[in-house]
């Protein structure tokens, strides 16, 4: 149990929970709390995290990403940031995109994205002007819920990776 928890406890105790002559709970909230400096299960941790610049999107394109963690990130990822309103997002609007490469009816869709000790490395998919968006990547629109692919002039991407 963390300090933290262990000082809620305390507030919520009553001299009838305290025998007399012992400890009051206000102090044992306040040594509970500092209990928290002390565990290392609670203390938080330093995460590195390095944010790529704006990419712009282009059908069956690389992206080979420097991260500079000097290591593999334990977690990476893409975000698609929207420039020109569209599907129902606004201008200015990031969206988190998944690791993920759909194939519709024989096209494929999308970024499939891989890092190793150096880079975070996206491959966009081969498609444009299917499903009425004239791009190769399929989402969901925000506006109606439908899939539908986005104009890639419309998005930039966004690469990120932490240690």
């Amino acid at each position: 149990m963390s300090g933290r928890n262990l000082a809620e406890m305390a507030r919520g105790l009553t001299p009838a929970h305290i025998p007399a002559g012992s400890i009051t709970s206000d102090k044992l909230a306040t040594n509970a709390v500092g209990a928290d400096a002390l565990d290392p299960s609670v203390t938080p941790v330093t995460t590195k995290r390095q944010v790529s610049g704006e990419y712009t999107i282009t059908a069956s394109a690389a992206i080979d990403w420097e991260h500079g963690l000097g290591s593999i990130p334990q977690k990476h990822g893409l975000k698609l940031k929207c420039v020109l309103a569209e599907r129902g997002y606004l201008a200015g609007e990031i969206i988190d995109f998944p690791n993920q490469n759909i194939g519709v009816g024989g096209n494929n869709h999308n970024i499939a994205v891989s890092a190793d000790a150096t880079h975070v490395h996206a491959k966009i998919g081969v498609t444009t002007g299917v499903f009425g968006g004239g791009g190769p990547i399929l989402i969901i629109r925000r506006d109606n819920g439908g899939s539908e692919t986005l104009t890639s002039a419309n998005w930039k991407l966004i690469i990120w990776a932490e240690a």
